[in-house]
């Protein structure tokens, strides 16, 4: 069962939450292709599945060099969070993916990736064109960083140990690595390295 802690604001009528996911709660399934494992951390509307979403928010696990499931009319953003680097292959040519650096490609494209250096972890944010649009900034702060309410839905999810996150002065939680904030309210985070996923 996935722990979660909730706060809520009433402003106009709109409910702010904060839902906090604990990474070692998260069961992995089995890609669209079968190619590997991923643990879906959100996705809208609640209890769709791979071929319905708006949009969807996973990490996974990729042990074996092979092909990317296809996701037609999907925009994607992978950003590598473990493990020395992947290649990916394509129609527009040849990219190497370092960790933390964000990654944008057409969810339809025919993509295989390499393992030059072993087994991956990344994140994935997937977004259906039409539907819904999202990026993905990563950060590391001394202090913690303001995070504004703009109506948009957010996930900050912990790239180490120890990330504090406050939700103005009603909540807070210390998240431990891979553990997520899922959001629509104001916030701050830090110190600490964390990703940022904004969707709208």
């Amino acid at each position: 069962m996935i722990h979660t802690e909730f706060a809520w604001e009433t402003a106009d009528m709109v409910a702010d939450r904060a839902v906090v996911i604990r990474w070692g709660d998260l069961e992995p399934t089995p890609w669209k292709n079968g190619g590997g494992l991923t643990r879906e951390i959100a996705s809208s509307p609640e209890g769709s599945n791979t071929s319905d979403f708006d949009w969807r928010v996973s990490i996974a696990d990729v042990e074996a060099a092979g092909p990317f499931s296809s996701f037609p009319g999907v925009d994607r953003v992978i950003t590598l969070l473990e493990g020395g680097s992947m290649i990916l292959d394509s129609e527009s040519g040849r990219t190497v993916l370092t960790v933390r650096e964000p990654h944008s490609f057409p969810g339809e494209a025919s993509v295989t990736c390499e393992l030059p250096d072993g087994s991956t972890r990344d994140l994935n944010l997937m977004t259906r064109r039409g539907q819904a649009s999202g990026d993905v900034s990563i950060h590391t702060v001394s202090s913690p960083m303001r995070i504004d309410g703009d109506g948009s839905r957010r996930l900050v999810v912990a790239l180490e140990d120890g990330v504090d996150a406050r939700e103005s002065q009603r909540s807070n939680w210390t998240l431990d690595c891979f553990d997520v904030l899922d959001t629509t309210g104001p916030l701050s985070v830090g110190p600490g390295t964390f990703a940022l996923i904004s969707v709208l």
